[in-house]
């Protein structure tokens, strides 16, 4: 079976070595493993640092650089190697983090046992300042494979228990070409967009334990206010899944809506100024208006008193904005 691993470039400087050094070390066979550089154009040395160490390279891996005329961000530079990809399954890697030796071997072993799987998921080690935090790994209670369509959708939807990352897994080329399962382009938190799309159309996946990811918190990367782009493209994706809900649990996929539409509303009364969080409400407004009168049409009481906050005056979300009362929303979106 044969792997293109697709690894966006741009400002990686110092990790970049790291990088490609991990994919170099893999004990899957060599031979049958692809790895696509793509050069975002960024502003220091990643590209030239990589080529050296492509120039010194001996070996059977296949490497290949694509290379942006622009910036066009992390979704675009998935896509990009997507696009050219000769693997069976695609790999998404980020440059500033790192493959276990037996990465792609571990998840390639899944393939084997359980062929044309649409997706192979691993588990992740997050390193926060050296400090190993175990966020992304994957519940020994997950089967090891499962082929049933609704429960799959509504683990993806629940976000709880399975990592919204499109790093760290096995993605067989076909599945992506033929759902169109390319990156939004243009927004940040382009992954949660993709794990909505995917939802609706896996129908097989299966689950390894193995650590098989290092994902690196890199000082400078942890902050707690959210930026108004952020919110931004949190108000695009909510619009975009809202135009595309299925009639396969449509519930579960309101759910998700709705916890995207309270982050970004708190976030931005938290974060931002008056006259900013009056927009992000107002925007989610539009947004929910034609869903809050069929649901006050169909007297669906719980949806209506979750979608009821999103009116109420912003002096009120303000007051109402505490851990007790956040609880007690997500409570009522659990039970929606």
């Amino acid at each position: 079976m044969t792997v293109s691993i697709v690894v966006p470039v741009y400002n990686v400087e110092q990790y970049i070595q790291r990088c490609f050094h991990s994919i170099c070390k893999q004990t899957y066979e060599h031979s049958l493993l692809e790895c696509i550089f793509v050069d975002d154009c960024g502003v220091d040395g990643s590209m030239e640092k990589l080529k050296e160490l492509l120039g010194n390279y001996d070996g059977e891996i296949s490497f290949v650089v694509v290379n942006h005329e622009v910036n066009q961000g992390l979704s675009e530079a998935r896509n990009s190697g997507t696009r050219i990809a000769k693997g069976e399954y695609i790999y998404y890697f980020d440059s500033d983090d790192e493959l276990t030796g037996d990465c792609i071997e571990s998840l390639a072993l899944y393939v084997k046992e359980h062929e044309g799987v649409d997706i192979v998921m691993g588990s992740s080690n997050i390193l926060n300042n050296g400090a190993v935090e175990a966020d992304y790994w994957l519940k020994s209670d997950l089967p090891d494979f499962s082929e049933d369509r609704i429960w799959l959708k509504k683990a993806i939807l629940k976000r709880t228990f399975l990592p919204m990352t499109a790093w760290n897994k096995l993605i067989r080329l076909e599945f992506i070409k033929e759902y169109n399962l390319f990156f939004k382009q243009g927004i940040i938190h382009e992954d949660e967009h993709w794990e909505f799309f995917v939802a609706k159309y896996v129908k097989t996946a299966a689950f390894c334990k193995t650590v098989t990811y290092l994902h690196y918190i890199n000082e400078g990367s942890i902050v707690t206010t959210v930026s108004p782009r952020q919110i931004e493209c949190m108000l695009i994706i909510i619009e975009d899944f809202l135009n595309n809900i299925d009639d396969v649990l449509p519930k579960e996929q309101y759910k998700t809506i709705y916890y995207l539409a309270f982050f970004a509303l708190i976030k931005a009364i938290d974060d931002h100024d008056k006259a900013f969080a009056k927009r992000v409400k107002r925007t989610i407004q539009n947004h929910f208006k034609a869903r809050m009168k069929r649901v006050a049409k169909r007297l669906k009481i719980i949806e209506f008193n979750v979608l009821l906050l999103y009116f109420l005056p912003i002096q009120i979300i303000s007051v109402l904005r505490s851990k007790v009362v956040r609880n007690m929303y997500y409570g009522l979106l659990r039970i929606m």
